[in-house]
């Protein structure tokens, strides 16, 4: 399958100490004196801070394909009732633009009304107490149809899901893709450089393989087109992204398993199940028994997310008065020592230490700063 939308990153900076060597790909490098010349297949690069390695992300595109491609027995009758299921949600999605003007009309409706009553300006016939009652209504009434549209948006994904679970098909897949000829590319582009290339160095990497609607204008749920990827040897491996779920900044993932495979080597082949829903979508294409991703693009969508650390500096110091510093000295002597840790448990107490001590912290990346 050609992964047209491969890369979907995902970056957790690590705050490496001083003392770690300057080969490492910092986020904020002074190498812009450089003529480095970038590539089209790539997403990007980091210099060490020594400006003597530079560290190239994945490839923008990657291939997926599938060989020995089989279909359950009872695929054509699931298919036929997750076509159903859709129908029926395309067909309330114009009810649910009807409600949503009556509701926006309702809550126009409220806003006049409740300005009447906050200004006393009640209109011939009417009391407050009408006027709160028509509040109460048109709330009981927009109430309604959203509770309406929630219920049916509930029943749609329920009945979804129950097929996003079920096996719909099977096959081998190939995933290949041209990270070391990305950077041979880099290194061949920039040959007068006297740079070391190398890969950056993937913490983690997932596939994120669902179906998805044709029609944009429809509210369609992104639903699981893969249940696994299964590669001889290795227990945890499918490297499958949990749907709805994406890498947090700092590093955990909700996943359906852990693996340190990387999905970026050059080439990657086991067994793949596909759900009913990712079948469905895939028979819809009439491929056979072998196709690409490039075949079925049009209802499945694949992207790979991966995660990898880089270096930011950050700096602290502290400014303080001598006069106070030597009067607390000469104080705490007396009473067993400045730096025993009841004097520095006192010091970090104290509300008023700031007034003659202060912290400083500095980063080159605001997101990782103490203050």
């Amino acid at each position: 399958m050609l992964l047209s939308k491969l890369i979907l990153t995902s970056l957790a900076v690590a705050i490496l100490s001083p003392g770690v060597a300057l080969a490492n790909p910092a986020k904020y490098s002074k190498c812009s004196e450089i003529n480095f010349q970038t590539v089209e297949a790539g997403t990007g690069y980091y210099f060490s801070d020594d400006c003597k390695s530079v560290y190239i992300l994945p490839p923008r595109i990657g291939k997926m394909s599938v060989d020995q491609y089989q279909e359950t027995g009872s695929l054509e009758n699931i298919c036929s009732t997750i076509e159903s299921i859709e129908e029926s949600n395309k067909n309330y999605h114009a009810v649910e633009e009807i409600y949503t003007r009556r509701m926006k009309k309702n809550a126009e409706e409220i806003i006049e009304k409740e300005e009447q009553i906050a200004s006393g300006n009640i209109p011939e016939g009417k009391t407050v107490e009408d006027l709160e009652n028509e509040i109460l209504e048109l709330t009981k009434k927009s109430r309604t149809m959203r509770k309406e549209i929630l219920d049916f948006h509930s029943d749609y994904v329920k009945r979804m899901q129950h097929y996003a679970q079920r096996e719909g098909s099977a096959g081998v897949f190939l995933i290949e893709n041209s990270y070391n000829q990305l950077v041979e590319e880099f290194k061949q582009k920039n040959s007068t450089l006297n740079l070391n290339f190398k890969r950056i160095p993937l913490e983690q990497s997932y596939l994120s393989i669902v179906d998805k609607s044709p029609d944009p204008d429809i509210n369609k749920v992104e639903m699981g087109a893969v249940l696994s990827l299964q590669v001889p040897g290795l227990s945890q491996m499918p490297l499958l992204q949990s749907i709805g779920n994406e890498l947090n900044p700092e590093g955990a993932s909700a996943v359906q398993n852990s693996s340190s495979t990387d999905i970026f080597g050059d080439a990657l082949s086991g067994e793949i199940r596909m759900s009913a829903i990712g079948a469905c979508g895939t028979r819809k294409e009439s491929v056979h028994n072998s196709f690409s991703m490039k075949d079925i693009q049009s209802h499945i969508a694949a992207n790979a997310t991966y995660q990898y650390q880089v270096k930011v500096r950050r700096k602290h110091s502290l400014t303080f008065k001598m006069r106070e510093l030597v009067r607390r000295i000469h104080e705490q002597t007396k009473k067993g020592g400045f730096f025993s840790r009841k004097t520095i448990n006192r010091l970090i107490d104290e509300r008023h230490t700031s007034s003659w001590i202060t912290f400083h912290s500095e980063s080159d990346d605001v997101r990782f700063e103490y203050t």
